[in-house]
């Protein structure tokens, strides 16, 4: 998930950080931690943190993630409590242009009873593909995957909006549903394909 525009924590933060962090998720970071934080289109006074340390004994590709808002950390845990306080007290400001990379953020870290995540694709090239995906598998997907789109607004003023989703090894053609206020939901889905692979992204 957002393989670009990460900022390292200056070494002086580093400390408040992982002090902060430990405290909110009983998760102790080392010294060799990496710290960083990017900011979301959506939101003008909260921004996003990740932490990865190579000493945490957990499955491969686990980090922590948290949206820093008026001084507190609020852990992406996998469940949707941390976003919807944070697009409260931001507050949120979706439009037109950035409501589907809020789409993308809230569907990978909300998460479903298995734990996986609910990816978003961009394209058959999609950073969130596995590195070693067989020529197979990358056919099928080069297939089926188009770009995300805005669909249009609904009656109650949602935006309607339809992209192809990575669910476990499942592909499926998905719409959602974004209230202007950030609440999401699936209006529905149909199965497209499962691939031979399950990306790992845990939360916790």
């Amino acid at each position: 998930m957002y393989p670009r525009q990460w900022k390292r924590f200056d070494p002086e933060h580093r400390s408040a950080l992982a002090d902060m962090a430990g405290a909110t998720t009983g998760i102790s970071c080392g010294d060799a931690a990496r710290m960083h934080r990017r900011s979301l289109p959506f939101y003008d006074a909260a921004y996003l943190i990740r932490i990865r340390d190579p000493g945490w004994e957990r499955r491969p590709g686990f980090g922590l993630f948290f949206l820093h808002c008026d001084d507190t950390l609020h852990w992406l845990d996998g469940r949707s409590n941390a976003i919807h306080a944070v697009n409260a007290s931001a507050p949120i400001r979706l439009n037109d242009w950035n409501v589907l990379e809020y789409l993308r953020f809230f569907a990978y870290f909300v998460r479903g009873a298995s734990g996986h995540a609910f990816l978003i694709l961009q394209s058959g090239d999609d950073p969130a593909m596995p590195a070693r995906t067989s020529p197979a598998a990358r056919a099928i997907i080069d297939s089926l995957v188009y770009p995300p789109r805005v669909e249009g607004r609904a009656e109650n003023g949602d935006y309607v909006c339809r992209a192809v989703v990575l669910h476990g090894g499942d592909l499926y053609d998905t719409e959602f549903g974004v209230a202007p206020n950030g609440e999401t939901i699936m209006r529905g889905d149909r199965h497209l394909a499962q691939l031979p692979f399950k990306p790992v992204a845990p939360l916790r």
